[in-house]
């Protein structure tokens, strides 16, 4: 990963305290770019052209781009433009994504296969453009109060050159409902993340920022539904498994793979052997048999021949990530996967892997969670109630509070309970059904 920064103004002791504050992301290269009307900064991880003809920002004549992330096709677009007369200096993906906007502008973006977060600042018509990935792989967060308009990979940077910033309310009552911050908020007010699929433009004589959709996963549910055997569903999704991952091996470094044993991390390690060979993998086990995964990763290991590694992880170890976790992750985040993540990350780091695979969103895709198959289950019989009775049944809950809830006075978590059924009851909507469900 690399790290981004940028804002509508020049400071550069706080361009450089922004920097220094997202080192981590980028330990082998620091630039940035200066002007009266603009500032913008960058951290280099290098995994493609190691040389400084990678380093960042990149300038094309009225163009200054930061980037963070990997466009898996670049070699393909990297062709397109040269039989358009374009010339290259280096062998990145960088330049490459540089050139495609001065060809193409913000349609540069259809033709991306990849992860990125990046900034075009265009010198001519000052203007900012920022552009997050199709579903928001690279993280991109942007502060903007009517007057200074602030982005960056990271809340910190944000928090360097802002002072004092308050405290989001909307944000802290998601986070206690689902044990994270979601969609576009984060946890302080004025301070968003780019949403997935989107790009937005600020205008620096303006000061006007607008929001644009490019891309979402909605239509796609109204296509046409499979006509096909489902022997053949499965050889396809074979090879689009195998296109996608292959694809993410381009690298001048080497490639590892976090391997639980599970079917995901297993189906990504098998095909990366399999097509790539020499794979690293990396596990992380618990001394509670009843947690603890490593064997059937050493088994998977084992049998597809694969370089592992394993670490287990104790209670001294687990408390000190746990201490680290405000300057890990930038707002609250109450997962508890997030500790052995880190261990894992850090164990990867110190075998020399720069570029590591993970099996994240299979169960998001594939509806590999229980609680999709239980909470639909539940809603199948709940909506055969029909609404009135329902609505009915939810009104005495409330005329009878006055009764019921003296005997739940015990226990705050039994009086959430039962407003949340109140709310469900009243649901008319499988999505505001799904998300009471989930609600801690």
């Amino acid at each position: 990963m690399c790290g981004i920064v940028g804002f509508n103004s020049k400071n550069s002791a706080k361009i450089d305290a922004m920097l220094d504050s997202i080192k981590h992301r980028g330990p082998d290269g620091v630039g940035k770019f200066e002007s009266d009307l603009f500032s913008m900064g960058h951290v280099r991880l290098s995994i493609l052209d190691l040389s400084k003809n990678g380093d960042q920002p990149m300038y094309f004549e009225n163009i200054v781009m930061v980037y963070n992330g990997e466009i898996y096709n670049f070699k393909e677009i990297r062709k397109e433009l040269i039989n358009y007369g374009y010339h290259f200096v280096s062998n990145t993906d960088s330049e490459v994504v540089l050139k495609a906007y001065h060809k193409w502008g913000i349609k540069a973006i259809n033709k991306f296969i990849g992860m990125f977060a990046i900034a075009f600042y265009d010198k001519s018509n000052q203007t900012l453009t920022i552009i997050r990935d199709r579903t928001g792989i690279k993280p991109l967060y942007y502060f903007f109060n009517g007057n200074d308009f602030i982005f960056a990979s990271e809340l910190r940077p944000i928090m360097k050159f802002q002072n004092n910033l308050d405290i989001s309310n909307d944000a802290l009552n998601e986070f206690f409902c689902y044990g994270y911050i979601s969609s576009n908020l984060s946890i302080f007010k004025d301070c968003y993340k780019l949403p997935a699929g989107h790009f937005g433009v600020f205008d620096l004589n303006q000061k006007s920022f607008k929001l644009e959709q490019y891309w979402s996963v909605l239509p796609f549910f109204d296509m046409p539904k499979f006509d096909m055997s489902e022997e053949k569903l499965i050889d396809n999704l074979e090879e689009v498994l195998v296109n996608a991952f292959t694809c993410t091996t381009v690298s001048d470094v080497p490639i590892g793979v976090f391997l639980s044993g599970g079917i995901d991390s297993s189906i990504v390690t098998a095909i990366l052997q399999k097509h790539c060979g020499n794979v690293n993998t990396f596990t992380i086990g618990f001394n509670n048999e009843k947690y603890n995964e490593a064997e059937y990763a050493k088994s998977i290991a084992k049998f597809l021949k694969t370089n592992h590694h394993e670490e287990y992880l104790d209670i001294s170890q687990a408390k000190s990530i746990l201490k680290k976790f405000p300057d890990i992750y930038d707002e609250p985040f109450a997962d508890s996967s997030g500790i052995p993540t880190v261990l894992v990350s850090e164990f990867a780091k110190k075998n020399g892997i720069k570029v590591v695979l993970s099996a994240d969103g299979g169960d998001e895709i594939f509806c590999g969670y229980e609680r999709y198959w239980n909470i639909h289950k539940i809603g199948k019989g709940m909506f055969k109630v029909p609404k009135i009775l329902r609505k009915y049944i939810a009104y005495t809950m409330t005329s009878s509070k006055g009764y019921v809830l003296p005997l739940l006075a015990f226990s705050e978590n039994l009086k959430h309970k039962y407003y949340q059924l109140k709310e469900i009851l009243n649901c008319n909507e499988w999505l505001n059904f799904y998300e009471l469900m989930v609600q801690t």
